[in-house]
């Protein structure tokens, strides 16, 4: 099993700290080794997790970085990266941060 099914997992049983370490853990993987479509991919993936964990201000900022990605690589789904941008809500003050747990 790889990294980021273990992320998507995670992401799905509402793990999100767990989901979250899975996910840059794979990103990191796949920036080794040149996977740019899988990192872009898998970055969309760590900020629907950021989305569902609370943390609307870093789903934007990951979308954003994997929609440069994906531009980069000519990627149609930039657009649709894009979208999911302008559709996040506002930054909400939650005092959560799924990251914080994942580096404990």
């Amino acid at each position: 099993m790889t990294w980021d099914s273990l992320g998507y997992i995670h992401h799905r049983r509402a793990d999100h700290a767990d989901a979250v370490a899975a996910y840059e853990r794979a990103i990191g993987l796949f920036r080794e080794i040149g996977d740019r479509t899988y990192e872009a991919t898998t970055l969309v993936q760590l900020g629907d997790t950021f989305e569902a964990a609370g943390a609307p201000d870093r789903a934007r900022a990951t979308w954003l970085r994997a929609a440069t990605l994906l531009e980069d690589l000519g990627s149609p789904k930039a657009a649709e990266v894009h979208a999911r941008v302008r559709r996040a809500r506002a930054p909400a003050s939650t005092g959560r941060d799924p990251s914080a747990a994942a580096t404990r």
